[in-house]
């Protein structure tokens, strides 16, 4: 069964309905107004209208239904917003988190705020994947990337200093051996990895290039 449920398509229209019109219609109703007239004057089917006449008790249920989205939510719009920060800062940092890190992280920043979680969080110490896939939904900037391996001394030590270090023995090699252009080769990370793969990380839509920390160096010299 897919997890985005699609409601079937039917011959007749539903229209969602206003609570606070619903209410305006039945008190000019109330003052002595016909269903007809008010169904016209607010858009309202006047069998509709009917229905809420003879059974008033269905306004409680629409307010109800109306506010079951936020009380079902774990975290409120802004928390998510603050965690949304803090994975985009963490793969900015070479230390994006998988998807699992991701789940643990939101049940102990739940336990933290002291928010009320289904029993699956708790005795698997971490958010369900329903609520991951809904979070996933709710925040499009964030994605799943594969990311480049970076050794810890590679992120640490990639500075103008040492870069012009580099290629300043670079050069005084090339000159003192006058190396000829077949005696040059390109051997990089892409086609002589020695480092292991990464998992996905959760990093943002619109970041180029996603490096993640390993302990390992990405090549070896041949």
């Amino acid at each position: 069964m897919p997890f985005n449920y699609r409601k079937k398509q039917t011959t007749r229209k539903r229209s969602n309905l206003d609570l606070s019109v619903i209410k305006n219609a039945l008190g000019d109703i109330d003052q002595g107004k016909s269903i007809r007239g008010v169904a016209l004057e607010y858009g309202i089917d006047r069998n509709t209208l009917r229905n809420y006449l003879r059974d008033r008790s269905k306004l409680t249920k629409i307010s109800e239904q109306g506010s079951q989205f936020k009380t079902s939510m774990i975290f409120t719009i802004e928390e998510e917003k603050a965690l949304v920060e803090y994975l985009i800062a963490c793969s900015k940092m070479n230390y994006g988190l998988t998807r699992q890190a991701t789940m643990q992280l939101a049940y102990e920043y739940a336990k933290m705020n002291s928010k009320k979680v289904p029993d699956c969080w708790t005795s698997n110490n971490c958010a369900g994947k329903d609520w991951f896939r809904g979070f996933m939904t709710r925040n499009p900037e964030l994605s799943l990337r594969t990311p480049e391996a970076t050794s810890l001394s590679r992120s640490t030590s990639f500075n103008r200093k040492n870069v012009t270090d580099f290629f300043e023995n670079l050069k005084e090699v090339r000159e003192k051996y006058q190396f000829e252009a077949h005696n040059i080769y390109n051997c990089d990370e892409t086609g002589c990895t020695t480092v292991q793969e990464c998992p996905k990380v959760i990093a943002s839509k619109h970041m180029r290039q996603v490096g993640q920390v390993t302990s390992a160096e990405p090549f070896a010299s041949l």
